[in-house]
């Protein structure tokens, strides 16, 4: 979940298992954290969908696939 007002990401439980990170080291994530961890090549498109969205200034649900790296170095 992206919380728009503050910036800041949370990463349920069952997340944080899947890509091996703690809750510890997920805690108050800035957004920027979350965008870097995209594949790179994913990133651009994403970054422009979100944008889109941002541009209509109302509250959203957003979904999407995309590869995320994980705390060994996996996507």
């Amino acid at each position: 979940d992206w919380d728009l007002a503050t910036g800041n990401i949370y990463i349920s439980r069952k997340l944080r298992e899947l890509f091996g990170y703690t809750e510890e080291e997920t805690g108050n994530l800035p957004h920027s954290w979350w965008m870097n961890q995209i594949h790179p090549e994913d990133r651009l498109e994403i970054k422009r969908k979100i944008d889109e969205l941002d541009d209509l200034k109302s509250e959203f649900i957003y979904f999407d696939t995309f590869r995320f790296l994980c705390k060994n170095g996996d996507y």
